[in-house]
């Protein structure tokens, strides 16, 4: 009878032991949820984001352009040499070379000083070009998302060329990105990939018709935003291959851009500011 009593003990003790880790184990899990939470600058509405080194740069419409320098800790105003109240549509980076193109007039300005100070620069423009919404570089070449496709140029701008075979007629790029030989374009209509320097362009399957807004990639990681889409954020693990919603908590649906740093990735959004969530 004793040992009876005995093993039923020891079960019963076997038993807590194994809800105790089970219920331990679930805890963990629910700690580790991703999500999204909002950085310092709010309010704003932030249409292009570019990482350097430990710098991010946030343009915004009707701002300039603003630096941060602790992982969107705290953010200043670095607009010197810009008109009052630009709105900075774009913003690429060349070595030490930063452009931003801006709103209305469609201006370039560069900076050398990681934005210190900013003057004006003259790129001939083709007509075209009546609203460049992102810009990418990729070497020599520079690539500019507008509202007729995508154009490149391999002279600094002097000249630029159509490269839209693969596009619908009439695409409007909103957002570019280079993941070493591979361009990806966000568009009105989806997600598109050269690996021929704009030559060609194909669309990446899995992701439902809607407006693209802004696109980042790191590696084998994609991340796309959209304009109040079906999800705020998708993410393909496998070069755009496939794609899931990402992550939750993004209290602003209109995702107007998208950057990487280390492991954290940043959303610029439509007058609530930058959301940062690591990934």
């Amino acid at each position: 009878m004793k040992t009876l009593v005995s093993l039923r003990s020891t079960a019963t003790s076997l038993f807590t032991a194994i809800l105790l880790i089970g219920l331990l184990i679930g805890c963990h899990k629910d700690t580790t949820t991703i999500s999204w939470r909002q950085s310092n600058l709010t309010n704003q509405f932030v249409k292009s984001l570019v990482v350097s080194g430990s710098n991010i740069f946030a343009g915004t419409w009707g701002g300039g352009v603003y630096l941060s320098t602790n992982d969107g800790s705290s953010w200043t105003s670095v607009n010197s040499g810009l008109p009052a109240a630009s709105s900075v549509q774009c913003i690429a980076i060349s070595g030490i070379n930063i452009f931003v193109g801006t709103g209305g007039g469609g201006s370039v300005y560069l900076s050398t000083n990681n934005g210190s100070s900013w003057s004006s620069v003259n790129l001939t423009l083709p007509m075209a070009f009546s609203s460049v919404q992102c810009l990418a570089v990729s070497g020599s070449n520079i690539f500019a998302g507008t509202n007729g496709g995508v154009y490149l140029s391999s002279n600094n701008g002097s000249t630029w060329i159509s490269v839209n075979s693969g596009f619908p007629s009439g695409s409007s790029v909103q957002g570019l990105a280079v993941s070493g030989n591979s361009i990806f374009a966000a568009a009105g209509d989806g997600v598109y990939f050269s690996t021929n320097n704009g030559s060609s362009w194909t669309i990446c399957p899995g992701l439902k018709s809607q407006s693209f807004t802004s696109i980042a990639v790191s590696n084998s990681d994609i991340f796309v935003g959209t304009d109040g889409g079906i999800s705020d954020v998708y993410r393909s693990t496998n070069n755009g291959s496939s794609w899931s919603a990402y992550a939750s908590g993004l209290t602003n649906q209109s995702v107007q851009c998208l950057a990487l740093k280390d492991r954290n990735i940043f959303a610029g959004t439509y007058r609530s500011g930058v959301f940062v969530s690591p990934f």
